[in-house]
Parts: C-alpha cells; sequence; structure tokens
C-alpha cells in the first residue's frame, strides 16, 4: 500500500518522471502483476498511463541495465569492481582481489569489444584469434571467469596469451596494452600454483555473478538509469 499511496501522492500532484520516478527493485518475482495492477489502476484514476517497464534479469529477451558505462576499458573495469565492492559484503573483495578484478575485467572488456566487431581489432595488429575465436561469443563476465581459471588452467592462458601478444604489436591501442600489461602479474612467469592462488577469491564472486545468466550478454539491449530517469519511466526490476 505503501508504493501505491507514494505513487497516487506524486501523480496527482504532477511530480512524476523527472523529479520523483519509481524504480522498484522486486526480489521474489511474483509481485510483478501487483505493481502492475497499482500502477493501471491509480494511472485511470488520475487520467495518466499506467505503464510499466518490467526490466526482467532473468529473461534475455527483456531490457537489461547499463551497469558498465562507457569509456575505457580501465575505466569500466574499475567501475564494475567498485559496484562489486559495494554489492558484496563487507571486506568480502579485498585488496588483492580487487587488483585481480580490474585486471581480468580490463583484458575482458577489451575481448568483448574485439569479439563484437568482428576481431577486426586482431587483424589490424596481426594477432591470431586461433583458438580464442573458437570460444563463441562471450559477455565480459565470461570472459574474466576464464582468465581466473574457471575453464582451467589451459584456457586462461590461452585467452591471456592472446591478449598479451597482441598488446605486444605495433599498431596496439591504448585499451590493448592496459590489458596486455595488467594481465603480467597474474600469468608473466607465474606458476599454475601461484596464479590459482591469485585467482581462487575473486573468481568466487565472478562465478556468483555469472548464475545471472543472459543478464550479461552483450547482444541484450541495455538502458542506463539515466535514461529510465529522463524519459519519467515507472520501473520494476524483476530479480526473482
Amino acid at each position: 500500500r505503501g508504493l501505491g499511496d507514494v505513487y497516487k501522492r506524486q501523480v496527482g500532484r504532477h511530480f512524476t518522471g523527472v523529479h520523483h520516478p519509481i524504480i522498484v527493485f522486486e526480489s521474489k518475482g511474483d509481485g510483478v502483476a501487483a505493481y502492475r495492477n497499482w500502477c493501471d489502476t491509480l494511472g485511470r484514476q488520475v487520467g495518466v498511463s499506467g505503464v510499466v517497464d518490467v526490466i526482467d534479469v532473468g529473461d534475455a529477451s527483456s531490457l537489461a541495465l547499463d551497469m558498465v558505462g562507457s569509456g575505457s576499458a580501465v575505466d569500466r573495469a574499475r567501475r564494475f569492481t567498485d559496484a562489486m565492492k559495494h554489492g558484496f559484503a563487507d571486506d568480502a573483495i579485498r585488496e588483492r582481489s580487487e587488483e585481480t578484478l580490474r585486471a581480468v575485467m580490463c583484458a575482458a572488456f577489451v575481448l568483448q569489444d574485439m569479439q563484437e566487431d568482428g576481431w577486426r581489432g586482431a587483424d589490424r595488429v596481426g594477432a591470431s584469434t586461433a583458438g580464442v575465436a573458437d570460444l563463441g561469443r562471450l559477455s565480459f563476465m565470461q570472459w574474466s571467469h576464464i582468465l581466473l581459471g574457471g575453464r582451467g588452467d589451459d584456457a586462461g592462458q590461452l585467452v591471456a596469451g592472446f591478449v598479451r601478444d597482441a598488446a605486444a604489436r605495433e599498431g596496439a591501442w591504448p585499451d590493448l596494452v592496459d590489458a596486455g600489461s595488467g594481465l603480467a602479474p597474474l600469468y608473466d612467469s607465474v606458476t599454475p600454483s601461484a596464479r590459482r592462488n591469485l585467482c581462487e577469491a575473486p573468481r568466487n564472486k565472478v562465478d556468483a555473478l555469472l548464475g545471472a545468466g543472459s543478464w550479461w550478454d552483450p547482444g541484450r539491449r541495455r538502458v542506463t538509469f539515466d535514461m529510465v530517469l529522463y524519459h519519467e519511466r515507472t520501473v520494476v526490476i524483476n530479480c526473482g
């Protein structure tokens, strides 16, 4: 009832939209229909649209939220790792894990960018994508998982070796160079055993996020919170 009262009060005073949008996080899933009914009923009472946009985490055909933003791979990796630190329990991601996550996320964003560009970046610098492109169309989360040893050390070495080889070639762009140098502490003269120790804790966090499945798909349509606020939408984010 609390949300309905707030919604009715806002609509009645013409305070909807940019000033007072309503964004609901639904954790169980079965509350989405109730929110739709509330908005539809209240909308009819005051003569406005009661349309609710549902962002469904588990539905690949639904919109998703852009949780990364734009900018360099380093910037995106920093923002996303910071978000992970806030999302997990206090001290769940310590300094060493944070450094590792930033490094693999930077490389993962570069890999996703190259992949979505048809690997033309690799062609420009003359790097072979043999074995890497065969892994399929992956999200940055899946690339991170591989670089953290989630598919075994050989797969991690294959992908890291591709990034580092491409980064060392003439014509490598800044994002690629940053990705290559960032992987050095994990893959430059590091034994598989030492790498496993470095990667285990951050990989556990990535494993948990991989449970969101299609939420991370690079081809999924996305909106930002800024877009939701600017266009005065009523949104239910269904995490159930």
